[in-house]
């Protein structure tokens, strides 16, 4: 593993720090921001879901190739797939995640399913390794190095590569084939592409609360978590003598009446601290934007994993839309 990374160059001085998450077994991560962050050592094996993923890929060409033969009419080539056992082990006969031979489906078919495969896995690692500074918008992982797994498929492969380079703006390195592990599963990466399992439910309510007790739902109990994206809500913010407002983001077991009185059945687990003397104008009401998401990080052998909820509030007033607030929230267990 250790030559793989040097292999790479991920050994590099002023602070930088290499982060080991899975890909179901290794894959190690440049993980550092411009000031150094240290993102710390993650290391995560998990050999029970040995080429689970290696079948969700499989299952989802199968898929694609049973929705193609639904739509429209019937003739020849639509004739009824076999099994797909069977199915699987003659279109993949040099491997499970090897590109299958003859499938009936369009090149570029093949190639979304590969993007997306591709995608996931590197959404995957990006929700391991998590940090505060992603939310607005900050470049924390630099370069990636996936040693094994279900990159080891040349397909797979290109499909990083692609994504690496066209969607996330990461340097992707594969080290020469003596140096990948080859002995890990090929699995756990893709565990839950089709259901829960790679992702969590939110086991509270999350509102903000602002402005003479305004309350506003941001995340509902039981709702999934299982993407990788920032989401947004408007709101407004009434000026104040100093410029400063307050936003507190209170966790709710049940659901809040929002006439209600908050502070009784609630608790505040944070607080947005927004400096709006830094907007020019002569506004008595401004509008602002949140952005928050969740992220899961864990750290040495520290379980379970650590759900955070990060929120950034920017101005919307002006075209630099300026942050003017963040914090972040540790989401607690419903256990």
């Amino acid at each position: 593993m250790e030559q793989a990374v040097y292999s790479a160059g991920f050994a590099s001085p002023q602070g930088a720090s290499v982060s080991f998450t899975s890909e179901a077994e290794a894959v190690a991560v440049y993980a550092a921001s411009e000031e150094g962050f240290n993102m710390g050592q993650l290391c995560e094996i998990d050999s029970i879901h040995n080429a689970f993923g290696a079948v969700q890929l499989q299952s989802l060409i199968y898929e694609a190739l049973q929705q193609s033969r639904r739509s429209g009419p019937m003739t020849r080539s639509k004739v009824k797939l076999a099994p797909f056992a069977p199915w699987a082990r003659q279109k993949f006969p040099y491997g499970p995640v090897s590109m299958p031979t003859d499938t009936g489906l369009p090149d570029d078919g093949l190639r979304l399913i590969y993007d997306s495969v591709a995608i996931k896995i590197i959404s995957h690692i990006r929700r391991k390794i998590a940090c505060a500074n992603i939310c607005a918008g900050r470049k924390v992982i630099k370069r990636l190095l996936l040693v094994g797994g279900l990159s080891g498929s040349a397909e797979i492969s290109n499909a990083i590569q692609y994504a690496c380079t066209n969607e996330f703006e990461i340097e992707f390195h594969q080290p020469q084939y003596d140096f990948r592990n080859i002995a890990v599963c090929i699995g756990g990466t893709l565990r839950g592409l089709r259901g829960p399992q790679l992702s969590f439910k939110f086991w509270r309510y999350y509102y903000l609360v602002y402005a003479d007790r305004q309350t506003t739902m941001i995340i509902s109990k039981g709702s999934p978590y299982d993407n990788e994206y920032t989401n947004r809500i408007e709101i407004t913010l009434p000026r104040s003598t100093d410029g400063a407002q307050t936003i507190f983001v209170v966790e709710s077991a049940q659901q809040v009446d929002l006439l209600e009185s908050v502070e009784d059945q609630n608790k505040v687990v944070g607080r947005i601290n927004c400096d709006l003397s830094q907007v020019p104008g002569n506004w008595q009401l401004l509008n602002v934007l949140v952005k928050y998401r969740a992220t899961v990080r864990s750290e040495g052998q520290h379980l379970p994993p650590e759900r955070l909820l990060h929120l950034a509030v920017h101005e919307s007033e002006s075209e630099e839309k300026q942050l003017i607030g963040h914090t972040r929230v540790l989401m607690q267990s419903g256990l």
